[in-house]
């Protein structure tokens, strides 16, 4: 369950600690970073889950971390947000449409899209704002027919690999996908 995945990266992330910045970073006016908590979640989702951690508590979790080589892992991230959440069947189009309308937003301001799946059973959107060798940005959006859903804006350089450890529900086909389009860069 997608749920429990994401659980499970931020008890990782915690316990790896993450090098960031100051806490006087303005997150929202860096590129890469994309607001989702604009994005509502409705009244009668299920199987809640929000994760916002900013420069101020990733840097204190640098603070206390003993692992070096977990640290690098996250070297250079400055945001994770995440939402998480199950809905009813009726309402799946409706959160494909708001997914939609970031891409469309995403696509304007010249972010790649990594992996796409539109499969009958899952859709699946993973995009990069890069420049140079290195990401700005990463958003994950994600939906499957059991009505569970997945929005994840990281905002700094991502290691891919870091991310395909935690998975983020993603099935090992699109996590191959998500592989083969971060080496192009």
């Amino acid at each position: 369950m997608k749920l429990k995945l994401l659980v499970a990266m931020l008890l990782a992330v915690f316990a790896a600690g993450i090098p960031l910045y100051s806490q006087d970073v303005d997150i929202e006016k860096m590129e890469g970073y994309v607001n989702i908590d604009n994005i509502i979640i409705p009244a009668d989702a299920r199987e809640i889950t929000e994760i916002n951690l900013g420069p101020g508590m990733l840097n204190m979790l640098k603070k206390v971390s003993d692992d070096d080589g977990a640290v690098s892992q996250f070297s250079g991230l400055f945001s994770i947000q995440i939402k998480a959440f199950e809905i009813s069947a009726g309402k799946i189009s409706e959160i494909k449409t708001v997914m939609k309308k970031i891409e469309d937003k995403l696509d304007s301001e010249k972010w790649e899209n990594i992996v796409r799946v539109n499969h009958e059973d899952q859709y699946t959107i993973v995009s990069m704002l890069v420049k140079g060798d290195k990401s700005l940005g990463t958003m994950i959006m994600s939906i499957d027919n059991d009505g569970e859903v997945v929005l994840a804006n990281i905002v700094g350089n991502l290691n891919v690999e870091k991310l395909a450890e935690f998975g983020l529900g993603l099935d090992d086909s699109t996590m191959n996908q998500l592989r083969e389009g971060w080496d192009r860069f």
